[in-house]
């Protein structure tokens, strides 16, 4: 009578698995579409445990020329003593590439962040395009949106787009504080969708794991038959 050994079926279980497992992606461009938000977490530096931040990141509209973005940031930081933990600029990538980029709305918090263009955070230069500041520049402000601060605005992208707008490369700024300026890069909060590699994978686990049933009943039909 032919076996399965056990070892087989666990490997192929952990492929499953492996295959359906969620993950906390930056790495590549996130595609929305008029509604559609992001929420991105930006961790505290290594200088600096007291440091936190949040955004909800939202395409509130969308035509062919202009795209409008709804932008709620959060300062979680605890506070350093004698500090501000002050947080002055938010950037990130566009995919189109918009040719302008302007101050539209302030929503609700804070009325802090109140300038946009087309710039980037200094230690993010080429890797972003779009910029939102709260003092003289995306670079340097002796303002912002201080620990336990909230701020919710609007800005405007203009360009040529089609049905969706591509973001990543997320990054935010922190001025007074203990070992400051910080310039972090942030982390889209999402689950993953399986690639096509992991959705061949799920689909030959699964095809093993049903021949594996089939030949248990198979040998358990011929032990019944021998009898």
């Amino acid at each position: 009578m032919q076996v399965v050994r056990k070892p087989v079926l666990a490997m192929m279980v952990f492929a499953l698995l492996m295959a359906t497992s969620g993950v906390t992606t930056s790495a590549h461009a996130a595609p929305l579409s008029p509604g559609g938000s992001l929420q991105i977490t930006f961790p505290a530096p290594a200088g600096n445990s007291h440091l936190a931040a949040d955004a909800t990141f939202t395409l509130f509209s969308l035509n062919s020329t202009t795209a409008v973005l709804d932008i709620l940031i959060n300062n979680n930081s605890s506070g350093d003593t004698g500090f501000t933990d002050r947080l002055i600029a938010f950037g990130f990538l566009a995919t189109p590439t918009p040719t302008s980029a302007t101050f539209t709305q302030f929503v609700a918090g804070t009325d802090a962040f109140n300038h946009a263009g087309l710039d980037s955070i200094p230690s993010f230069n080429g890797m972003e395009n779009v910029c939102t500041w709260v003092g003289n520049n995306c670079s340097a402000g002796n303002t912002g949106l201080t620990a336990g601060q909230h701020d919710e605005f609007r800005i405007t992208l203009s360009g040529s787009f089609d049905s969706t707008v591509d973001f990543s490369n997320f990054a935010i700024k922190w001025t007074d504080c203990t070992g400051c300026s910080f310039e972090i890069g942030g982390t889209i909060d999402a689950p993953r969708v399986p690639e096509p590699a992991s959705l061949l994978l799920l689909g030959v686990g699964s095809l093993g794991l049903a021949a594996i049933g089939w030949q248990k009943r198979r040998n358990a039909k011929a032990w019944l038959h021998a009898r």
